[in-house]
């Protein structure tokens, strides 16, 4: 028989091969996560004739004369290049920008995958909602994650402590910009005075008002009510200013032009100052002209709310300024300069954000944020060596290498990115060119069947 048909058998199962891989990579053009792979073929046996002959003084050498017996599979390579990404708006939705891959968990059993459509589950486990296998990570411990050790990478699961985050009391609050100098002979027409409505032009009061929440330490809120005045209109029982002599009255005297009167009311009710219902407060002239004096930089009331211990706030004022200027500029909020002791209300888990950094931060009804874990990644040094275990998963073999545990970003791992999912790497031009050289290489090896065929019809036909 002649050795051409056998080759070309070995070359019409190779092509037929390579056209069932072509045929896989197209199928999962639309596969999340999936990696194409390419076919590579090698000779097979090659039939030796005549060996090479080294040469001589008067004569050359010679080449060995070999036929070749066909062709054989020499690898079927996952190619692990990256592919584009899918925005898909969720937030526990993630992709790998760059080298590496998710680590998936049931039991001690760890398979890796390159596609990160996760969710919870009914335990509030982190889960790949196509295999349901827990996503591999670290947890964090009052809002500390320690990734440095990948024996310490387990399930990641939302426990009953992070679904709520409790109060805390506000140690202080800071109220700060720039109050209106105000000129001594400033007067107020009595006509705006609520309550009043009959009288000449009287010097009355000047004063900023300036509201701030606080929070007790069961998370209540209550209101502050810091006001800088003049002079406070004293008045009556229905809330109308008294008069003597038709003056409008004042509980306190007006201080001078760079004093004020400080007082404090929490919930409604005056809260003393130093034993006192106000304190006076005064701005520098000389030096730091139009700065607090540092003797009121820093202030402290106390207060007790209802069936709870008495509670200290220190009230900031070190960035209060009295400089020229047409309005005020006077706000308050929680927290001191460097926005810490703020305090807050309790707050429910309501939703998730994950980082480039895979790091899992919860977010609460009461607008804080607080880290809960962080999502573990797996690199490989050879991942075409790595054995695909269906479901867009794959296992560790002889020749993958050990996975290299980690954070994302870090050692050749790619970064997270949230609310996206990556496409496969097929690429449908380059498919369809293969498919047809392969269809070429097919039809070929069959042609030399026939060739052959015919020729050896002619060897029989020469005995009639």
């Amino acid at each position: 028989m002649m050795r051409s048909m056998f080759s070309a058998v070995s070359g019409l199962r190779i092509n037929q091969t390579k056209m069932d891989v072509i045929g896989n990579n197209i199928a999962n053009v639309n596969t999340i996560g999936f990696k194409k792979s390419q076919v590579t073929f090698q000779d097979m046996l090659n039939e030796t004739i005549s060996g090479a002959s080294a040469a001589q003084d008067e004569r050359g050498g010679t080449n060995p004369v070999q036929v070749g017996l066909g062709t054989k599979l020499g690898s079927i390579n996952v190619v692990h290049t990256g592919g584009s990404l899918q925005p898909t708006g969720r937030m526990l939705d993630l992709a790998i920008q760059g080298d590496g891959f998710f680590v998936l968990g049931e039991g001690e059993a760890s398979s890796y995958t390159r596609v990160g459509d996760f969710d919870f589950d009914t335990n509030d486990n982190l889960v790949s909602m196509g295999t349901g296998l827990k996503v591999q990570g670290w947890l964090a411990q009052d809002g500390i994650i320690n990734s440095t050790s990948p024996a310490d990478m387990g399930a990641i699961q939302i426990l009953p402590k992070d679904k709520i985050i409790a109060p805390l009391k506000t140690e202080a609050v800071t109220v700060s910009g720039n109050m209106m100098k105000t000129p001594t002979d400033s007067y107020v027409d009595k006509d705006s005075l609520d309550g009043y409505t009959d009288g000449d032009d009287e010097k009355t009061q000047y004063s900023y008002t300036v509201p701030v929440s606080f929070y007790d330490e069961m998370g209540v809120k209550h209101q502050m009510e810091v006001s800088f005045s003049k002079a406070t209109v004293k008045r009556d029982a229905d809330g109308k200013p008294e008069l003597n002599d038709d003056k409008v009255q004042t509980d306190w005297e007006d201080p001078g032009e760079n004093n004020w009167n400080l007082s404090i009311t929490i919930d409604g009710e005056q809260t003393q100052i130093d034993s006192a219902d106000y304190k006076q407060i005064s701005f520098q002239t000389t030096d730091d002209v139009g700065k607090i004096n540092t003797n009121f930089q820093k202030i402290s009331v106390a207060y007790t709310p209802a069936n709870l211990d008495e509670m200290d706030i220190e009230i900031d004022l070190s960035n209060l300024t009295q400089f020229a200027s047409e309005e005020s500029t006077v706000t308050g909020r929680k927290g001191d300069i460097e926005g810490k002791h703020a305090g807050r209300s309790m707050g429910e888990l309501v939703k998730y954000a994950i980082d480039g950094s895979g790091i899992l931060t919860g977010v609460y009804s009461n607008g804080e944020a607080q880290t809960l874990a962080q999502v573990g990644m797996a690199h490989f040094t050879n991942p075409s060596g790595l054995i695909k275990d269906g479901q867009n998963l794959y296992q560790e073999s002889n020749n993958s290498g050990e996975a290299n545990i980690g954070t994302s970003g870090t050692g050749k791992r790619g970064a997270v990115s949230s609310g996206t999912l990556e496409m496969s790497n097929v690429d449908l031009s380059q498919e369809f060119t293969d498919m047809i050289v392969t269809q070429r290489g097919f039809q070929a090896n069959s042609r030399i069947i026939s060739a052959s065929d015919e020729m050896l019809q002619e060897l029989v036909n020469l005995k009639r």
